[in-house]
């Protein structure tokens, strides 16, 4: 039953980000074709902006998969989700040329959070006695 009320409050988090996440683009955003040009070569400081949010949600969401409690496993959710959802947010705020890209990793890191792709390990059997 707890992995019932887990599972709705992960469906409520992550509609809520992702919808979060595509009005800020949208209303954010006042011509964006305009400023997504590539016209900045993408330097070492962008490349790290788009891997660290990658190793972070990866490393939270591996460690997620590992839990058993799925009480406990709302922590790692709500705090990859969390990084899923500022990594979009680095396109609207900080690298406006590369908005594509950032949004793109943004919406793939929230489609890894999404509840129908979370699967809690069994609990280990305990041993019987003889």
């Amino acid at each position: 039953m707890s992995k019932i009320f887990s599972l709705i409050i992960m469906w409520w988090t992550w509609v809520a980000a992702a919808s979060l996440s595509v009005l800020m683009a949208c209303f954010l955003t006042k011509g964006a074709q305009k400023i997504d040009t590539f016209s900045r070569p993408f330097d070492v400081f962008a490349a790290g902006m788009f891997v660290i949010p990658v190793l972070i949600c990866g490393g939270l969401r591996f460690w997620m998969w590992r839990m058993r409690n799925p009480w406990l496993a709302l922590l790692p959710f709500s705090i990859g989700l969390f990084f899923a959802w500022q990594a979009g947010l680095y396109g609207i705020f900080l690298f406006p040329e590369f908005f594509i890209v950032f949004q793109t990793l943004g919406g793939i890191l929230l489609l890894a959070y999404l509840p129908l792709f979370i699967k809690f390990q069994p609990a280990k059997n305990q041993s019987k006695p003889a």
